[in-house]
């Protein structure tokens, strides 16, 4: 005879319908605590963010060479003070760690780019990237807070921008993304949180 429904863990084997209803609790809270990246181009530009690049030959539906997709942008800096701006409403950068994106030299290579954050409409302090790969993609990823534009309310772009004075053969942009930042206290969420409640109903459903 069962008697009343006790909340306590115990040991033993689940059946299978057991441990199809505490697999499927797992995958809805792990899809519900779940952050994404955010993506800034992908085949075009996307979620609100906009071309504000001043360097009079660039392409944001280049068909040649791309990475994945269908498109890739294609820049080629005439004059020393050319660049490529991608700009977003100031947001909250917190939720990002990094930028990551896809580069490749073309059939020259050998570029030489700066590369800043932007925020409040202020051009941060510039990295410089390694010179680029010849007909090559290269996938770059660089941490906010060298762009000086982690954990801010004002964050709002980022640009490449001529590294040499002089003018530079077309390179080619793809995949640019901010990259989400893990949440261990979710994790730690999805861990114990379900398992416990999935051995509490298994509990519940044994004789006393």
């Amino acid at each position: 005879m069962k008697g009343p429904l006790k909340a306590r863990l115990l040991p033993g084997k689940w059946d299978g319908a057991s441990r199809v209803s505490c697999l499927w609790a797992l995958l809805m809270v792990a899809c519900s605590l779940a952050r994404a990246d955010q993506w800034i181009y992908d085949d075009s530009l996307q979620n609100g963010w906009q071309d504000w690049g001043w360097a009079p030959n660039r392409n944001y539906s280049n068909p040649s060479p791309v990475h994945s997709g269908s498109d890739s942008v294609s820049v080629e800096m005439d004059n020393w003070s050319d660049g490529i701006r991608i700009n977003h409403p100031l947001f909250d950068s917190s939720p990002y760690s990094s930028l990551s994106f896809w580069i490749n030299g073309g059939s020259a290579g050998g570029q030489q780019l700066y590369l800043r954050g932007v925020a409040s409409g202020n051009f941060q302090p510039p990295i410089t990237l390694s010179p680029l790969s010849t007909d090559t993609w290269t996938q770059v990823t660089v941490p906010l807070s060298s762009l000086v534009v982690a954990n801010r309310q004002d964050f709002e772009g980022i640009v490449f921008q001529d590294a040499t004075f002089s003018p530079l053969p077309v390179f080619f942009l793809d995949d640019i993304r901010l990259v989400d930042v893990p949440e261990p206290s979710s994790l730690l969420l999805l861990i114990l949180g379900p398992v416990v409640a999935c051995r509490l109903v298994r509990s519940s459903r044994v004789p006393l």
